[in-house]
């Protein structure tokens, strides 16, 4: 059984399929171009879009929209959203001003994917409170101690 619902007022279906074994939420996003246009227009926050790419899972169209935002290239933001710790993770989303509403749905993303969780929700929550804004600089340079290797766009 399939059902579709209407999850948001502004184009986000939730479709749940069910059988026997097997309960899945899928989520499924406007379009990276519409985001973008609505980011543009100041129709939708940054957090918002984040949050909603990252309902329906899509890491890559996240990096797009942070790359855009800390000057960064798009392969070094999404190296830092797919870090194997969560530090990386947080200095990206405090750079790109996210609130910590934004840092919580991309935690969750990454839980779900990766399906691992080390350390408590609550505790990188309140530690992402008390981050001070990271530079693109910082990143940069957690990048390159990462593997050696300069980042940036050129």
């Amino acid at each position: 059984m399939v059902s579709i619902a209407l999850a948001r007022s502004f184009e986000l279906l939730v479709i749940t399929a069910e059988n026997q074994h097997n309960r899945r939420l899928v989520v499924t996003a406007r379009p990276l171009q519409k985001l973008q246009e609505d980011l543009a227009h100041a129709l939708i926050q940054l957090d918002d879009a984040v949050t909603e790419l990252a309902d329906a899972e899509r890491n890559c169209d996240i990096a797009t929209l942070i790359a855009a935002r800390v000057s960064l290239d798009f392969a070094s933001v999404l190296r830092l959203l797919e870090a194997s710790t969560e530090e990386p993770v947080a200095m990206l989303c405090r750079a790109a001003g996210l609130s910590v509403n934004g840092y919580s749905a991309v935690l969750r993303m990454r839980r779900r994917m990766r399906r691992t969780a080390t350390t408590p929700a609550s505790r990188l929550l309140g530690a992402y409170r008390q981050l001070p804004k990271a530079t693109a600089r910082d990143l940069g340079a957690l990048l390159q101690a990462a593997d050696g290797s300069p980042t940036g766009r050129t």
